[in-house]
C-alpha cells in the first residue's frame, strides 16, 4: 500500500483482517484509519505469511452405509496459526452417525477461521439372505415326491426397480435342475411356494447340490446335501440288448430269437419260437419266464399261453414285466402243450376285411418365427391325422409341440399307426430367424400412410402393437416406463416419413418404435 508522502509500504499488520473463505486475501480493504498518513490504495492486502491460519481437512470422501440409517464415520482434522497448534472443531463429530446422501461438514479453527469438506454416504448395497432348502453345508432330506422343496428368502436392502432375483439349482453332476426367475416384493421377499414351485420328483441322484441366487450383480452361493430314496433313473423307452437264457421242451419247438423293449419303464420280452419238428399241432402251449433287475433280484414268474402252434410254423411269446425299471437278464422255460389228434370241424370264419390303408397325416405348412432371443423360441403345433377305418387319429412328433426350438431350420416328424398296424409320416420344418430386430418391408407404406396424416396416432399405434405381439414385427426387448396417454413426438412421425422415403435405415426407424414403447403409447404384454 502506498502512502502519499513517501511511497513506502506499510508493514503495521497488527490490526486483523477477515478471510472467511480462507483465500489468504482479506475478505474487505484493509482497515487503516486515523494518523496522518492519507492512504490513497485501496488495494486488497494478503494476510501475512506468518500470521496464516492452516486447517487441515480430510480430502471428500464417499463411503457406503452398513444400513439405512447411515454409518458412523471417523476422520482426522488438525489446524495451526503462525505455525503453532490450534484447537478446531467441526459440525459434524468424527465417530458420528452419517446419513445416506451428502453430508457437508464445516470446521471452524478457534480464530474463526473455516473450512469445509464433504462426505457422502452411499446406501448398503444389496444383501441376499436365503432360507432354503437349508444352510450352507446341510443336509436336506426328500422322499415325497408330491413335496415342494421351497426357494425363499429376502433381499437386505433392494434397489429401486429390480423386481427379480434368479434362482438356479444343479445336482451333482453338475445338471441343472431348477432355473427360474422369482419376483421379489416390495419388503424384498422372494419364494417360489407359488411362483415357479420346485417339487421332490424335479429332484435326482442324492448328493451335494449347488445353489446359486443373483440380484442385480450381487451373487450368493452355497452347497447343500440331499438325501432321497425317491429318485431313480427312469429307462428311455424304445428297444435295448436283452441278454436272454431259454431252456427248450424237446416237443420239436424251439427259440430263434429274444429282444428287449421299455415303455413307460415297463420292460417286455418279445421272444420267437418255431415249430420245426412235428407233424401234429400243439395246443395251448406254454412257457414261463422272469426277468433278473440289475441288482440280480430275480421278479416274479409270468407265465404266457399260446392257443395254438402248427407245425413249421413260427409265433411270438410276449413277457411283460410285473415291475418298472431297468433289467438285466431274461430267462425262459419251455413247458410245451397237447397234440391236437382231432379237429373239430371249423365254423366258416366272418369274412372281415383287412385295413392296409395307412392313416393320412396333416401336418400345419413350415413355420418361420423371427426372434430376438438366441436360445430359440416354443413353438406350438397340431397335428393330426385321418384314416379310412379308424377316422381321427392324433400323430405322435418329434421334436413335440411346445418344445423350445434353437435358432436354425429344425425338422420336424410326425407320425401315425392306425389299429392294424398301418403307419404313415409326414414332416415340416420350424425356422427360428435370430434378428436383434426385423420389420416387413410392407410396413413402410403404413409408415407412409401415418406420416401423411392419412390414418391418425391411434390407428398407427394400435397396428404397430398387434404386429409385434404376434411376431410380424420384432424388436429388441424394452422395459416401459410410463403409463402412457402421452402424445407422439414429431420427431417420431417424421422417422417414419423419412423411413418410408428410404431415406434412413430399419434401425433408425426401430428406435422410434422403443421410444413409442418405452413412453407407454405402446403396450406389450
Amino acid at each position: 500500500m502506498n502512502d502519499e508522502t513517501g511511497g513506502g509500504y506499510w508493514s503495521d499488520y497488527s490490526q486483523s483482517c477477515n478471510d472467511v473463505n480462507n483465500d489468504n486475501f482479506c475478505d474487505d480493504p484493509y482497515p487503516f484509519s486515523g494518523g496522518s498518513v492519507k492512504v490513497i490504495d485501496n488495494y486488497v492486502w494478503t494476510v501475512q505469511d506468518g500470521w496464516l491460519t492452516i486447517i487441515n481437512t480430510p480430502a471428500d470422501t464417499t463411503v457406503n452405509a452398513v444400513d439405512m440409517s447411515g454409518i458412523n464415520h471417523t476422520y482426522s482434522v488438525s489446524a495451526t496459526h503462525d505455525g503453532s497448534s490450534m484447537p478446531v472443531t467441526c459440525d459434524i463429530a468424527s465417530g458420528a452417525l452419517f446419513p445416506i446422501g451428502v453430508n457437508e461438514v464445516l470446521c471452524t479453527a478457534d480464530n474463526g477461521i473455516k473450512s469445509t469438506f464433504s462426505v457422502t454416504v452411499n446406501p448398503p448395497p444389496p444383501v441376499i439372505h436365503s432360507n432354503s432348502p437349508c444352510d450352507d453345508g446341510c443336509t436336506h432330506e426328500g422322499n415325497n415326491p408330491d413335496l415342494k422343496i421351497f426357494a425363499s428368502g429376502y433381499v437386505e436392502f433392494p434397489v429401486d426397480g429390480v423386481s427379480t432375483i434368479s434362482s438356479v439349482w444343479k445336482d451333482p453332476a453338475g445338471i441343472v435342475v431348477y432355473d427360474e426367475i422369482l419376483q421379489v416384493n416390495e419388503q424384498g421377499q422372494f419364494n417360489n411356494e407359488f411362483d415357479n414351485p420346485m417339487y421332490i420328483r424335479d429332484m435326482r441322484d442324492s448328493g451335494t447340490y449347488t445353489t446359486m441366487y443373483t440380484y442385480d450383480e450381487v451373487v450368493l452361493d452355497y452347497s447343500w446335501n440331499y438325501l432321497t430314496s425317491v429318485y431313480t433313473p427312469e429307462p428311455d423307452n424304445g428297444p435295448f440288448t436283452l441278454p436272454c437264457s431259454m431252456q427248450e421242451n424237446g416237443d420239436g419247438v424251439s427259440s430263434s430269437s429274444c429282444h428287449g423293449f421299455y415303455t413307460n419303464s415297463v420292460a417286455r420280452a418279445e421272444i420267437g419260437i418255431n415249430y420245426h419238428s412235428g407233424i401234429l399241432p400243439i395246443q395251448n402251449y406254454q412257457a414261463v419266464g422272469f426277468f433278473i433287475d440289475g441288482n440280480g433280484t430275480q421278479g416274479q414268474n409270468i407265465t404266457v399261453t399260446l392257443d395254438l402252434i402248427n407245425p413249421n410254423e413260427s409265433k411270438t411269446l410276449v413277457f411283460e414285466n410285473t415291475i418298472s425299471g431297468f433289467v438285466s437278464e431274461f430267462q425262459m422255460q419251455m413247458l410245451g402243450g397237447s397234440l391236437v389228434t382231432e379237429l373239430e370241424p371249423e365254423e366258416p370264419a366272418e369274412q372281415v376285411e383287412l385295413d392296409i390303408v395307412a392313416p393320412q397325416v396333416l401336418v400345419p405348412e413350415n413355420i418361420v418365427v423371427n426372434t430376438d432371443v438366441m436360445t430359440g423360441e416354443i413353438i406350438t403345433f397340431n397335428p393330426t391325422a385321418v384314416d379310412n377305418v379308424d377316422e381321427l387319429l392324433t400323430p405322435t412328433c418329434t421334436p413335440q409341440s411346445g418344445s423350445l426350438f434353437p435358432v436354425g431350420v429344425t425338422t420336424v416328424v410326425c407320425t401315425a399307426t392306425d389299429a392294424a398296424g398301418n403307419a404313415n409320416t409326414n414332416s415340416f420344418t420350424v425356422t427360428i430367424d435370430y434378428k436383434e430386430f426385423a420389420v416387413p418391408n410392407w410396413v413402410k407404406d403404413v409408415a407412409g400412410f401415418w406420416y401423411a396424416d392419412d390414418i391418425d396416432d391411434a390407428s398407427f399405434l394400435q397396428g404397430i402393437q398387434y404386429l409385434i405381439q404376434n411376431d410380424v414385427i420384432v424388436v429388441p426387448v424394452t422395459e416401459s416406463e410410463s403409463e402412457g396417454g402421452g402424445t407422439v413426438p414429431a420427431w417420431v412421425k417424421n422417422n417414419a416419413g423419412w423411413w418410408s422415403q428410404g431415406a434412413i435405415t430399419d434401425a433408425d426407424f426401430v428406435n422410434g418404435i422403443q421410444f413409442l414403447i418405452k413412453d407407454g403409447l405402446i403396450q406389450i404384454n
